[in-house]
């Protein structure tokens, strides 16, 4: 159970990294953008 628990986490975190690396990342940089305009 705890290991099967840890499995899924490494997997969630991993997507969420990827996720996070795809939307946000283009986002924190061009906001910055948007606020000097």
């Amino acid at each position: 159970m705890k290991r099967w628990l840890k499995t899924v986490l490494l997997m969630h975190n991993s997507w969420l990294a990827m996720w996070l690396r795809q939307y946000l990342l283009p986002i924190v940089m061009l906001f910055p953008l948007t606020l000097w305009q």
